[in-house]
């Protein structure tokens, strides 16, 4: 999944500087800053629990695994998943794998990965696989992450189902936690992420919506849309062109050159 924090600064900090006018100046500037690191949290959060599952699938006809076995799957899929070699260590204890990561580049997006990943692996009563992941200090592209989630996956439909309440220093600066849930929908070349966040500076909340698809070499298509101070919101859409098109509540609008399809 190619929808990288570059990407989402680039967008929304752009669209903050086209929507800026009489007065709303700061407004939409913190506005955009905070849709920023809101979504890379949630997008960052998701590439991870992602790259735990990916390839984790059962062969037809085979019964449904242990919570050992999923951990045991976790556990030799991540060989194959970050680099460079020699990159990470990872043990498993029954049901539980931790992984230290040091520098690591791994699947969708994740250029570069430190920090130690806590992960309990279950089944689910329908026989989709579980875990619950925690790390502090995560340090991951440009933010540093505390990820305390509950991700499912569904190897049929391979689908991940994320239950999220972390917290964090997004690419920004910005202190952030956050709650809420999103969906990721993979396949060997597309990923798309659907879900709702809230996220609260101090006793400020704000909440971020994404419906966005990005596939190996594309640009994106789908939105983004923020909702800040007094129900304040930014919107960037999305249509597979390297153009997307803004529009602010407070009547701004304009388009916005990607770096994407170069």
């Amino acid at each position: 999944m190619r929808i990288t924090s570059v990407t989402f600064a680039s967008l929304l900090c752009v669209a903050a500087i086209g929507c800026n006018k009489d007065g709303d100046t700061s407004v939409d500037q913190t506005a955009a800053e905070l849709a920023v690191d809101s979504s890379d949290s949630g997008q960052t959060e998701g590439a991870v629990m992602s790259s735990l599952f990916e390839g984790t699938e059962l062969a037809a006809g085979l019964a449904a695994p242990t919570a050992e076995e999923v951990a045991q799957r976790i556990w030799d899929r991540a060989k194959s998943r970050y680099s460079p070699a020699g990159c990470f260590t990872a043990t498993r204890n029954g049901a539980v794998v931790d992984l230290t990561l040091n520098g690591c580049t791994g699947p969708r997006g994740l250029r570069t990965v430190t920090g130690a990943i806590h992960i309990v692996g279950s089944v689910t009563a329908t026989g989709d696989f579980q875990a619950v992941a925690t790390a502090q200090d995560l340090q991951v592209n440009a933010a540093i992450m505390d990820i305390n989630s509950t991700a499912v996956y569904s190897p049929s439909a391979k689908t991940l189902s994320v239950t999220t309440a972390g917290a964090g220093v997004g690419p920004l600066g910005n202190d952030i936690a956050r709650t809420g849930a999103y969906t990721v929908a993979f396949d060997a070349n597309c990923a798309t992420v659907d879900g709702a966040w809230a996220t609260s500076i101090g006793d400020a909340a704000r909440s971020t919506t994404v419906q966005m698809q990005r596939c190996k070499d594309t640009c994106p298509t789908g939105s983004v849309v923020h909702t800040g101070r007094l129900g304040r919101t930014i919107t960037v859409t999305f249509d597979g062109s390297a153009i997307a098109n803004w529009v602010s509540s407070k009547g701004g609008s304009g388009t916005i050159d990607l770096p994407c399809g170069k």
